[in-house]
């Protein structure tokens, strides 16, 4: 793998966690009301 799409992978996924954390957050808490 080059260095390139390593960097890309990593980018990828750092700017994807918060959202799906902020995802199933939500659902749990929609899941209490």
């Amino acid at each position: 793998m080059s260095l390139r799409a390593l960097a890309t992978v990593v980018v990828t996924t750092v700017m994807m966690l918060p959202h799906a954390w902020a995802d199933t957050a939500w659902e749990s808490y929609k899941s209490r009301l």
